[in-house]
């Protein structure tokens, strides 16, 4: 479906890193965390250059307690953007 649209309108809302990143967390509010990785790894597919997309998955890694792929996550949205401050204070916070 995200395809779909993407080729249908590139710059569709729908397929802003911001609207998937708010439904990835209402599928962890109703408690359907599977859901919501699978959202992130087809909006990050979509956007692999969105560092914010990699660092809502790193937050996702985190509440399935697999803290090494969370790290992974996080640093790869800081080789995108080594600014990102979200992600940098995610992962300073892991490193501890």
């Amino acid at each position: 479906m995200y395809f779909e649209a993407r080729e249908l309108d590139p710059a569709h809302p729908v397929l802003r890193a911001d609207q998937f990143i708010a439904s990835m967390r209402q599928l962890v509010e109703t408690d359907k965390k599977n859901e919501a990785q699978a959202l992130g790894l087809t909006a990050v597919e979509l956007n692999p250059k969105e560092p914010s997309l990699y660092t809502a998955l790193g937050e996702l890694s985190i509440l399935a307690g697999d803290k090494a792929k969370a790290v992974e996550y996080l640093k790869r949205a800081l080789q995108i953007d080594p600014k990102f401050e979200e992600a940098r204070t995610r992962l300073k916070s892991l490193e501890k």
